[in-house]
């Protein structure tokens, strides 16, 4: 059989088939690719916003130093040029976030409150400057100002971020809380020193919530730590300048009755500035670190794009490659597994034809002798059946013999008893008789004294009057006894010969109990014998209706098989067409045709 390649449908095929996953594949990288992109477009939004914030946390610094030295001025503490200094450093960082807004995009809600904001700023200083407010009201409008700034802040990490960075720029606002308390604290005590005054509960209370609520931020869950930054607070606590701090406030809360807290308040404000330095040090340390991690993020991010693309252009040329190569290589070893199993086909469907035609012989033949089984074994069955009847019959019987040969047995020993009794009864009747006959003898001795007692009475005139009566009625009393004794004795007699005759009769009836016994115990062993073999011959039809049963299941199952192979072999010849059929349509698939068939 040759095979000859018309149209090489196939490869279209294998390229629609490679086709499908690719696509997949490129539905997967593109969806991989804008995850890439709003990745880096999240990072580009995250350093934006540290723009604004490492701008804003300058300008807060800066202010919250100006508040301090703002309450030393109008305490008398420092004077009009150190105060300008403090204010010229403030107007440097105010440039600055200026400069920054001008390149980032700020919410324009955010950025007129922060413009507002910083304008407030000019009115205080002037009325610092024109001593027109008291140091509280002045570090109240400073730190309503620095509250605004810390809003704007606060606002940043509610905004997108990736892989986590949100958690650590929340983490810059507990920095910038801990500042601000402490910067109030700094102002608070400055002008608490400066005055050197008494103090009541409530302006004592707010210093030590102050106090208290920077280690509170700086120590909360919420506060993350670089490990530059833990160092970096560590080594405050331990130094001189965090210590003095401490021993101020305690001396203020000892003598705050009476003041003369004995206390520099330049000193303190040098000490407590170097304590929010360290905190703003720390602050800076970490706004560096999240804008590395971001600027790194921000690099996977494009590395990422870069490798995606690349691997996605390489995995399309190999395909395409792939493809070629597999569709060439892989069409005529096809072909030639084709032309093999259309010659198998055909062997295979005459092989069939052939096993088929000789299945059915013999399926045929096992169907006879099936029928021929079955016939016989419904006969052995019936037999079987009236045989076991037979049996059944036979033992029932056999047990009506016994119970009839023990109520015969019953009968034999009922009978010598009444016979017994008859001849007891016919011995106490003449008993009876004697006893009579005696009686009768009495009464005749009774009514021959009573006949003499009547003649002597009779002699004895009417002196034996009354004993003749007497005697007259014994006499009659023993002529009454004696008919009543003739009586008694005839009835006797009479019974005594119908008990002999009885006798007579109970004596044949035994003998012929006895000889009825005889037969039926004869009867009973012929019954028993015929039960054995009533019951041996059900064994024995069993036996063979078993066999017989099992003869029939062999030939069943022999026509079943041979019905199943014809069956088989017909299937066969069918799935050997359409298998001849199948090769037919994969030809036309591969694009090829038959040019000679064998």
């Amino acid at each position: 059989m040759q095979i000859q390649i018309v149209r090489n449908r196939l490869g279209r095929k294998i390229t629609a088939l490679v086709a499908i996953p690719l696509v997949a594949y490129l539905v997967v990288s593109i969806i991989e690719i804008r995850l890439t992109v709003t990745e880096s477009e999240t990072t580009s939004v995250m350093r934006d916003n540290m723009r604004i914030m490492a701008g804003v946390s300058p300008v807060i610094h800066h202010l919250q130093r100006e508040r301090g030295r703002s309450s030393m001025f109008l305490t008398g503490t420092i004077t009009a040029e150190q105060l300008a200094a403090q204010r010229r450093d403030t107007d440097a960082a105010r440039s600055d976030i200026g400069k920054v807004l001008a390149d980032v995009e700020l919410d324009k809600v955010y950025r007129n409150k922060l413009d507002a904001c910083l304008a407030l700023v000019d009115g205080i200083r002037s009325d610092v400057d024109g001593r027109k407010i008291d140091t509280i009201t002045a570090q109240k409008r400073y730190s309503e100002v620095i509250a605004v700034l810390l809003e704007i802040e606060g606002r940043i990490p509610s905004m997108k971020t990736a892989r986590g960075l949100g958690k650590m720029m929340s983490s810059l606002l507990m920095f910038e809380l801990a500042k601000e308390n402490g910067g109030q604290l700094r102002a608070f005590v400055s002008g608490i020193i400066g005055l050197d005054k008494p103090i009541d509960v409530d302006m004592l209370r707010r210093m030590l919530r102050l106090h208290i609520s920077v280690d509170e931020y700086l120590g909360s869950p919420a506060t993350l730590y670089t490990e530059k930054s833990r160092k970096i607070i560590d080594e405050a606590r331990t130094s001189s300048a965090w210590l003095h701090v401490e021993e101020a406030v305690t001396r203020i809360v000892t003598r705050y009755e009476r003041g003369k807290y004995e206390l520099d308040a330049a000193k303190f404000f040098t000490e407590i500035t170097a304590k929010l330095d360290a905190i703003n040090a720390a602050l800076e340390n970490d706004m560096r670190a999240i804008v590395e991690d971001i600027r790194k993020i921000d690099g996977e991010a494009q590395t990422a794009l870069v490798i995606t693309a690349s691997v996605i252009a390489l995995i399309l040329l190999s395909v395409v490659v792939f493809a070629v190569f597999f569709i060439r290589s892989t069409t005529r070893p096809i072909l030639t597994v084709v032309a093999e199993i259309s010659e198998g086909t055909y062997q295979v469907k005459s092989a069939s034809v052939e096993l088929a035609g000789s299945s059915n012989s013999l399926a045929a033949g096992a169907s006879q002798q099936a029928a021929a089984i079955e016939e016989t074994s419904a006969s052995l069955e019936e037999m079987s059946a009236i045989t076991k009847q037979n049996s059944e019959n036979a033992a029932r019987s056999e047990g009506l013999m016994k119970e009839t040969g023990r109520v015969v047995d019953d009968a034999n020993s009922s009978m010598e008893q009444v016979v017994g009794a008859m001849r007891e009864i016919a011995t106490t009747g003449e008993s009876i008789a004697a006893i009579v006959r005696t009686i009768d003898e009495i009464a005749f001795q009774t009514n021959l004294l009573a006949l003499n007692a009547a003649v002597e009475a009779a002699r004895a005139g009417d002196a034996g009057a009354g004993f003749a009566v007497v005697a007259q009625e014994v006499r009659h009393l023993a002529v009454r006894s004696a008919e009543a004794a003739k009586n008694t004795s005839s009835m006797l007699e009479q019974s005594i010969e119908r008990i002999k005759v009885g006798e007579g009769l109970v004596d044949t009836s035994q003998q012929a109990f006895v000889r009825m016994t005889d037969s039926f115990r004869k009867v009973s062993t012929m019954v028993n014998e015929i039960s054995s073999a009533s019951k041996e011959q059900a064994i024995g039809i069993e036996q063979i209706t078993r066999a017989v049963t099992e003869m029939d299941k062999v030939v069943q199952q022999s026509a079943a098989t041979s019905e199943e192979t014809a069956s088989a072999a017909e299937e066969l010849s069918s799935q050997s067409a359409e298998m001849n059929a199948s090769v037919t349509r994969l030809l036309d698939i591969v694009g090829a045709r038959r040019t000679d068939q064998a």
